[in-house]
C-alpha cells in the first residue's frame, strides 16, 4: 500500500509541480520595433502585440521572434547573460530558459549593401565573417551583398593548394586589405561603406611568385628579427637578403638580443621608423628595404629645432635630453650618437599638423603631447604648428605662491600682481585653489561688467565674457614647531622613513636620521603620517602618552605646537628619573627632548629612555655639569662627590642623555669670577693682560688662546684660567 502511494505521489508531482511555467518577460526593440512579429509558441503560436519600444508580455511556451520585413536585419537577440541563435531573421527562446521579469533585447538593422566582383565563382567563397556558418551564393559578375551594421566580410580560396590569393582591394579608392598566407582575407565592417565595390586576384599556384622586401643587418649576431612572427635566419653582416612575404603585408619586429638594450637605427626606405623601449614593430610591403644598424658609431650630430611659422616657437613647452631638463635646445645642438630628445607640446593652444626630419615627414598619428627623437644623424628638426584662435583675460594675484592655478587641469605659472591668462574655446576650463597649507581670502570675477565674488576653490569656464579675475589670497605659515625622535638598536638602518603631510599632494618627505629632528609646521598641514620598512617601529609615544596606530599602520598625528613624537622598535622603552642639583646660583635653563622647557628643577624628572637633558647657559656664563650613573660614553673628568664630568657642545650647552636613573650637577664653572678659557664663551678676537697689566697678546685667536702657558689672565676685560 505505501509503494502504491508513493507511486502516486510521484506522479502528480509530474502532473502540477513540474509542468511547464509561465513567465512575464520585456522585449525591448529601439529601432523597426513595429517591424518585428512576436508569438508564444514558435512560428504557428499565439500572437503577441508590441505597444511601443518596451512591452511586457506573458510567454507560457517559447518566445519566437521574426522579423517582418525582408529589407531589414535581425543582427541579435539577449536574454539575460545569453544570446539566442538568429537563423533567417528569427529566433526561438523556450520558456524555461526565461526568467521572470527578464529583459530581451533585439537589434534590428538596415541593410547595408555592397558589391563583390567574382569573375569565377568556383574558386572563392565570400562569408559575413570567418567563423560564420553560412556563405553568400556566388554568380559570375557583380554580386550585390547583404550586410548589417557590423558584418564584416571573409573571402577565401577554396583550393588552397592550386591557387593563391594576391589582391583585394576596393575599386573606388584602390585600397587594398591584408591577406594571409595568400590563401584569405578579412574586410572589417569599420572598412565597409553602403554601395562600395570590392574586387580580388586569384592566380593558379604555378604561376606564383611571392612578394619580396629586402634587409640588411651589420651586427646580425646582437639583434632578434621576425616576420609575420618567424624567425629570420642566415642574415650575413652588411649584406641585403630578400625575404619571402606570406601576404600582402608583412609584419616585422626587430629588437636587440639583450632586453632592454637599444639598438641605434632602424629605417625602412631611407625613414628611420620609432621603437618602443627597444623594439621596433611595422608593417612591410614588397620591394620595401629596411636598414638596421644595430652597433652606435661614435660620433657627435648637430641638430637644429625651429616651427614652421617661427612665431610658434611657444608650443613647445619643454625638452629633455635622456631625460634631463635642457634649456638649450633652441640654438644648435651638438648631440652625441644615440642621445634622446624628448620634445612637450602644449596642444590645448597649438595643434600639430607635422613634423619633418630632414624633409622627410614623421608618422604623427600617435604623438598626443610629447615626441622622441634620437640622434642618428645630422638633423634639422621642423614641427609644422597651427595656433588656435585664442583669447585672453587679467589675472591680478598678491601672493602668486599661496595659489594653483590650472586651465584645463594644466598648472599655470604666476606670478606677484598681473598675470594674463590665454586660451582657446575648447581650452577654457580655469580653477582657482590655494596652495597646499594656504587660504584663499576672496576672489573676485568680472562678468559682463558685475563683479561676482567667491573664495577658497573657485572654477569657472572662461570666455569673452569675462573681463579680469581679482584673488586675495594668504600663506601658509609655518610658526609653530614639533620635534620627532627615532630610537632604533643596531640593525639594518630604515631603507626608508616617511613622514609626511597627509593632505599634501607633493608628500614632503624628511630624514630618518636616528635621534631628534626638528620640524617647522602650519596647523594647515595637519595631519601628518608616518611609514616605514622595514624596521618594526611599532611603538609610538606622543608628548609621553602611548599613541593610537593608524588605521592602516604606522601613525597620522595632527600636531600642537612644542609637541614631541617618539618612535620605538617592538621593544618597550624604559622609563627613568633624572635628579637636578644647583651648585650655587643658578645662572642656566633646562629643556628636554630639545624644545620643552624643564621648570622646576626642584622635582625630579621622568622621562623615556634617550631623552635628551640640555642646559643652556645664562650669557657670559658657562658651567660644570656632572652626571653620577652616566653612560661610560660621557666625558672622562670624574669628580667623586659631584660624577662624571659634560663637556660642553659646539654651542656652548650641554646634554646629557638619559640612559639609567642618574643625578645631575650643575653650577657655574667659575665661582670666584675667573672662568677657564677652554670655555665656549672665550671670544676668540681679545687682547690678553697678564694679571699686572701686561700685553700679552693683541686680537688673540682661539688656537693663541689654547696654547697659552698655564695661569690666570684678563681677556676682554674677564679673568680667565689656563690650567
Amino acid at each position: 500500500m505505501k509503494k502504491l502511494y508513493t507511486i502516486f505521489l510521484l506522479l502528480f508531482l509530474g502532473i502540477v509541480g513540474f509542468a511547464a511555467r509561465a513567465v512575464n518577460v520585456t522585449v525591448t526593440c529601439n529601432n523597426y520595433w513595429d517591424k518585428i512579429e512576436v508569438r508564444d509558441g514558435g512560428a504557428e503560436g499565439r500572437i503577441v502585440e508590441l505597444t511601443g519600444e518596451q512591452t511586457a508580455v506573458l510567454i507560457e511556451e517559447s518566445l519566437y521572434i521574426a522579423v517582418a520585413d525582408d529589407e531589414l536585419i535581425m543582427s541579435s537577440v539577449q536574454y539575460g547573460w545569453n544570446t539566442a541563435k538568429v537563423e533567417n531573421n528569427t529566433c526561438n527562446i523556450p520558456v524555461s530558459e526565461l526568467t521572470e521579469d527578464m529583459y530581451v533585447n533585439v537589434s534590428v538593422q538596415a541593410p547595408k549593401y555592397v558589391t563583390f566582383n567574382v569573375p569565377d565563382p568556383s574558386l572563392v567563397r565570400i562569408k559575413k565573417g570567418q567563423y560564420a556558418d553560412d556563405e553568400f551564393e556566388l554568380s559570375q559578375g557583380a554580386n550585390r551583398l547583404k550586410l548589417g551594421q557590423y558584418d564584416g566580410l571573409f573571402i577565401e580560396v577554396k583550393d588552397r593548394d592550386n591557387y593563391r590569393l594576391t589582391r583585394v582591394y576596393r575599386i573606388s579608392d584602390n585600397k587594398s586589405f591584408d591577406i594571409k598566407s595568400f590563401r584569405e582575407c578579412a574586410i572589417y565592417s569599420y572598412d565597409m561603406y553602403a554601395d562600395d565595390v570590392f574586387a580580388y586576384v586569384v592566380v593558379p599556384a604555378s604561376e606564383f611568385e611571392a612578394p619580396m622586401f629586402k634587409m640588411r643587418v651589420d651586427n646580425p649576431g646582437q639583434a632578434r628579427i621576425s616576420v609575420d612572427y618567424n624567425s629570420v635566419e642566415g642574415l650575413v653582416a652588411n649584406e641585403w637578403k630578400e625575404i619571402e612575404m606570406s601576404g600582402g603585408q608583412a609584419s616585422v619586429s626587430i629588437s636587440h638580443v639583450d632586453y632592454g638594450t637599444d639598438i641605434f637605427s632602424v629605417k625602412k626606405n631611407g625613414v628611420e621608423q620609432s621603437g618602443s623601449y627597444g623594439s621596433y614593430y611595422f608593417q612591410a610591403a614588397e620591394g620595401d628595404e629596411i636598414d638596421v644598424k644595430v652597433n652606435y658609431p661614435d660620433e657627435d650630430y648637430i641638430v637644429t629645432v625651429s616651427t614652421d611659422p617661427v612665431e610658434n616657437m611657444g608650443a613647445i613647452t619643454s625638452v629633455t635630453l635622456n631625460g634631463e631638463d635642457f634649456a638649450d635646445w633652441r640654438e644648435e645642438m651638438s648631440i652625441h650618437c644615440g642621445d634622446k630628445l624628448k620634445f612637450t607640446f602644449n596642444k590645448d593652444m597649438y595643434i600639430l599638423n607635422a613634423i619633418k626630419v630632414n624633409g622627410i615627414e614623421q608618422d604623427i598619428q600617435f604623438v598626443y603631447e610629447t615626441w622622441e627623437y634620437k640622434a642618428v644623424e645630422n638633423a634639422d628638426i621642423v614641427f609644422v604648428i597651427e595656433k588656435k584662435p585664442t583669447y585672453e583675460v587679467a589675472l591680478t594675484v598678491n601672493n602668486a605662491a599661496a595659489v594653483v592655478a590650472k586651465l584645463n587641469y594644466k598648472d599655470v605659472q604666476l606670478k606677484d600682481g598681473g598675470n594674463v591668462i590665454e586660451y582657446t574655446s575648447d581650452a577654457n576650463n580655469f580653477q582657482i585653489e590655494p596652495a597646499f597649507g594656504a587660504t584663499i581670502d576672496k576672489v573676485e570675477v568680472t562678468m559682463d561688467g558685475e563683479v561676482l565674488t567667491g573664495e577658497g576653490k573657485y572654477s569657472l569656464y572662461l570666455d569673452q565674457s569675462v573681463t579680469s579675475i581679482n584673488v586675495t589670497a594668504t600663506p601658509l605659515t609655518r610658526d609653530k614647531q614639533f620635534v620627532i625622535y627615532l630610537s632604533y638598536d643596531d640593525g639594518p638602518d630604515l631603507y626608508y622613513f616617511d613622514l609626511f603631510r597627509q593632505n599634501d599632494p607633493a608628500r614632503v618627505k624628511y630624514s630618518n636620521a636616528q635621534g631628534y629632528s626638528l620640524i617647522s609646521f602650519g596647523s594647515a598641514e595637519n595631519p601628518f603620517a608616518f611609514s616605514w620598512y622595514p624596521r618594526n617601529l611599532s611603538l609610538g609615544y606622543l608628548n609621553g602618552e602611548v599613541a593610537e596606530p593608524g588605521v592602516y599602520g604606522g601613525f597620522e598625528i595632527s600636531f600642537e605646537d612644542g609637541d614631541v613624537f617618539k618612535l620605538f622598535d617592538d621593544k618597550e622603552p624604559q622609563t627613568y628619573t633624572a635628579t637636578i642639583n644647583v651648585d650655587g646660583d643658578c645662572h642656566f635653563t633646562v629643556k628636554r627632548d630639545i624644545i620643552v622647557p624643564v621648570e622646576d628643577l626642584t622635582q625630579p624628572l621622568a622621562a623615556l629612555e634617550g631623552t635628551a637633558i640640555t642646559f643652556i647657559p645664562d650669557k657670559e656664563y658657562t658651567l660644570d655639569v656632572y652626571v653620577k650613573n652616566a653612560s661610560a660614553a660621557a666625558a672622562a673628568e670624574n669628580d667623586e662627590k659631584k660624577g662624571i664630568k659634560v663637556e660642553a657642545n659646539e654651542d656652548g650647552t650641554y646634554t646629557v642623555v638619559l640612559d639609567s636613573d642618574m643625578e645631575i650637577t650643575a653650577g657655574d664653572a667659575d665661582k670666584d669670577g675667573i672662568v677657564s678659557v677652554n670655555g665656549a664663551n672665550v671670544s676668540s678676537d681679545r687682547d690678553v693682560y697678564t694679571m699686572t697689566g701686561m700685553l700679552v697678546l693683541r686680537n688673540a685667536t682661539s688656537e693663541q688662546l689654547k696654547a697659552l702657558p698655564a695661569g690666570i689672565y684678563i681677556v676682554g676685560g674677564a679673568k680667565y684660567i689656563r690650567k
